[in-house]
C-alpha cells in the first residue's frame, strides 16, 4: 500500500497552478467544492485571482480563467462548461413605484435600469428581452452605473432599477421575495461560461485536470 501512494505521488500533478476566475462563479460553483479537489492532489498550489477583464495569460503567467460570455480571442482557446439562464428582475418597491410591465414596449414608459459598466465592451449593458423568437435589446434610463455583480444584485434590492442576472445569483433573493421576476415570458439571451488558455501554451497536466474538474462542477449544480 505504501509503495502504491507513493508511484501515484510521483505520477500525480504538481507545481503552481495560476488561474483567474469570475468572483461570483467561484464563490457559488468552485468554492464549495475546492477542498476536494486540493485533497485530490496535494502536489498542485493553487493560485485563485478574481477579476472579469480577459488578463493577458502569457504576459501575467496565468494558466487559465473562467469567464461569462462570449470568447473574442483568437489566441486563446476556450472550452464551455455550462450555459447559465437569465433573468429580468426587480424589487417589490420598485414595482409598486413604477407598475409592473406586462410587455416590453411597457419598460419604455417611465422604468429605468441599474447601469452595468462593462470592462469587455467599454460601455453599458443593454437590456436584453427574447420577442417572437428574436432578442431584442433596449437601453433604459439610469441613476446609477455599477462595474461589480455584488453592487448590481444590492442596487435592484433597494429599488433602483431593473437588472439581468444568471439565476443562479438571485435565486435565494427570488424565493424570499426580496426580488421579483419581470417579463419571464421574454426571458434575455443565455449566456455561456467558458475556460480560456493561451493556445501558444502546452497544457500542463494540472491545467488539464482542473479543467476538467470546473466542467464537473457545473454538470452538478
Amino acid at each position: 500500500m505504501e509503495n502504491a501512494e507513493a508511484a501515484f505521488r510521483d505520477t500525480s500533478p504538481r507545481g503552481l497552478l495560476r488561474v483567474d476566475v469570475h468572483g461570483t462563479l467561484a464563490r457559488h460553483f468552485l468554492l464549495p467544492a475546492l477542498q476536494e479537489f486540493l485533497e485530490a492532489y496535494p502536489g498542485i498550489q493553487l493560485h485563485m485571482s478574481e477579476g472579469d477583464r480577459l488578463a493577458d495569460l502569457v504576459r501575467e503567467g496565468i494558466d487559465c480563467v473562467l469567464r461569462v460570455g462570449s470568447p473574442q480571442d483568437s489566441d486563446m482557446i476556450a472550452r464551455r462548461v455550462a450555459v447559465l439562464n437569465e433573468v429580468t428582475v426587480a424589487s417589490p418597491d420598485y414595482l409598486a413605484k413604477h407598475g409592473v410591465p406586462m410587455s416590453v414596449d411597457a419598460l419604455r414608459d417611465g422604468h429605468c435600469m441599474v447601469g452595468f459598466h462593462s470592462s469587455a465592451t467599454g460601455g453599458l449593458l443593454p437590456l436584453q428581452f427574447t420577442v417572437h423568437g428574436e432578442i431584442q435589446s433596449l437601453t433604459l434610463p439610469t441613476t446609477l452605473t455599477v462595474s461589480a455583480a455584488e453592487s448590481y444584485v444590492a442596487a435592484a434590492g433597494l429599488g433602483l432599477g431593473l437588472i439581468q442576472v444568471p439565476r443562479y445569483h438571485v435565486d435565494a433573493a427570488l424565493a424570499s421575495g426580496e426580488l421579483v421576476e419581470v417579463l419571464p415570458a421574454h426571458p434575455p439571451s443565455s449566456t455561456p461560461v467558458s475556460l480560456l488558455y493561451p493556445s501558444s501554451r502546452q497544457l500542463s497536466p494540472r491545467v488539464r485536470i482542473f479543467i476538467d474538474w470546473v466542467a464537473r462542477q457545473f454538470t452538478a449544480c
